[in-house]
């Protein structure tokens, strides 16, 4: 709910703007948030046998994000947007035995119906950024075991994971991922130095004819400078500085790999 009625309020702004292209953008990326995560990651609530409070839960929060959805699209994609309107929203409610209190007779068409607000009450933006750190995390332990050749139905002991200076996850969203990457423990490590090494190498073609005979001194000046200082400002994209016989010399495009 958080997140649709984000995009909702991301979509209306941009388009008031004449911007269709962000707008299609935040639609895109709700849209693999909804079947690529959400979704997925709900399949148990949906299909298990027991029909409780949680199962009902589940299937009212995913109609009522794709009736607003769908809404939101129509301007885009006209056609597609009706029909599924139609399915969801004309033919359910006309095949209900009982009309409920709650529910006065559907529009003909999406298109007659009214732009959706965003309630922003249900906005909790720290519960977004910890739902994208757990995506973020998911998407970059599954790439680190394919790399590895480690299938995901072997289980392995622990996943490292740091984060920069963004907070650790809340015990749900941590089980959320352990699930995901097949482990049995999680740990967030203060410094990427535990995680990853770096070395510090100039680019000879580039560097080579700039410098000349002063070369070998830039290579060991390189060699000797803190290789996690480096990759620091490069991330941050600030330059790079190393003295050389007293000489300062700066990289404004460093890269790294």
């Amino acid at each position: 709910m958080a997140r649709l009625n984000q995009v909702v309020g991301r979509v209306t702004e941009a388009l008031e703007n004449s911007d269709t292209y962000s707008a299609c953008q935040a639609l895109e990326a709700l849209l693999d948030d909804l079947s690529n995560w959400y979704v997925r990651r709900s399949r148990r609530r949906y299909w298990k046998s027991e029909h409780d409070e949680d199962k009902d839960d589940a299937y009212a929060s995913l109609y009522h994000v794709l009736v607003k959805l769908i809404r939101l699209l129509a301007p885009f994609i006209p056609f597609t947007t009706e029909a599924m309107y139609q399915n969801l929203v004309r033919a359910a409610r006309e095949g209900l035995a009982v009309q409920l209190p709650d529910q006065q007779a559907p529009y003909e068409s999406v298109h007659h119906t009214a732009w959706p607000q965003a309630d922003l009450t249900t906005v909790d933006e720290p519960l977004l950024e910890q739902m994208a750190l757990a995506r973020q995390v998911s998407s970059l332990g599954l790439g680190a075991r394919n790399t590895a050749g480690l299938k995901v139905r072997q289980p392995l002991a622990k996943v490292m994971v740091y984060a920069g200076g963004k907070r650790a996850l809340r015990d749900e969203l941590v089980d959320i991922v352990k699930d995901e990457l097949n482990v049995k423990a999680f740990e967030f490590v203060q410094e990427a130095r535990q995680l990853v090494t770096y070395r510090i190498l100039p680019d000879n073609k580039l560097l080579g004819p700039k410098f000349g005979a002063r070369f070998p001194a830039v290579r060991a000046a390189l060699a000797a400078i803190d290789p996690y200082e480096v990759a620091g400002n490069v991330a941050a994209g600030l330059p790079v500085n190393v003295q050389v016989d007293g000489r300062r010399s700066s990289w404004p495009r460093a890269r790294c790999w």
